[in-house]
């Protein structure tokens, strides 16, 4: 796997937080990305978070969810559109160290925010 770097602004950066972070439940988020490569790095460039309701849920729990795969395609779709990617994050709402965990919705990237940090895994996106 080629290391990669995922890029938000501050404003992306603070909706991002702020909607996963919102009380003590876990939440969902998706980016939709354009990516750079050159030689032996890569940059994902967040156009946009796209916020993630009850209705883009297939069940949810305090400490679980899951997403409908209506959803994920959706989002997927829209990016590929855009020549772009999509990157899955969700929060980890609780005072523990953050990982970005693994899940069936890797191969994708996806990163887990919480608290006191977050965690980001690369994984795969098309070249």
């Amino acid at each position: 796997m080629i290391p990669a770097e995922l890029r938000l602004t501050d404003q992306q950066w603070w909706q991002l937080h702020s909607g996963l972070l919102r009380d003590d439940n876990e939440h969902a988020a998706l980016q939709v990305c354009g990516y750079l490569a050159a030689d032996d790095d890569q940059v994902l460039l967040c156009r946009r978070v796209v916020p993630i309701g009850p209705e883009d849920l297939r069940h949810a729990g305090r400490r679980h969810l899951a997403l409908a795969p209506t959803t994920l395609a959706r989002v997927a779709k829209a990016a590929r559109a855009e020549q772009g990617t999509m990157v899955v994050c969700h929060s980890h709402p609780f005072p523990e160290p953050v990982h970005a965990s693994r899940s069936t919705w890797t191969p994708r990237p996806s990163c887990a925010v919480g608290p006191y940090g977050a965690g980001w895994r690369p994984g795969q996106w098309p070249r």
